[in-house]
């Protein structure tokens, strides 16, 4: 049995999903003792999902709302910020190929 590459592709990237997030769940513990905060908190602000879903669990959970909301704001503006310059970068060192080229 033969597995084509596209498929290949989206286990690979299923795969990295589920072992990122697992490691994000590691380390909200750390960092929220090294911060002083709450681990719920950092735990929700480290999650993904949208700001309103998350504020609204974390008022349901009894959880500083603003910090959670702090911590997903800080996590757009980096990746709207800095993607694109990570992109390009790996580009130019030919590490990442740009969809479409041969």
């Amino acid at each position: 049995m033969t597995v084509s590459p596209n498929l290949a592709t989206h286990v690979l990237t299923l795969v990295a999903a589920v072992a990122g997030g697992f490691v994000f769940s590691l380390l909200h513990v750390p960092l929220a003792w090294a911060m002083g905060l709450p681990p719920s908190a950092v735990m929700l602000g480290m999650a993904p999902g949208g700001m309103p879903e998350m504020g609204v669990t974390a008022k349901a959970l009894g959880v500083a709302v603003l910090l959670v909301l702090g911590f997903h704001l800080t996590r757009t503006l980096m990746c709207n910020f800095l993607l694109g310059p990570i992109h390009r970068g790996l580009v130019r060192l030919g590490l990442f190929r740009p969809h479409g080229s041969a």
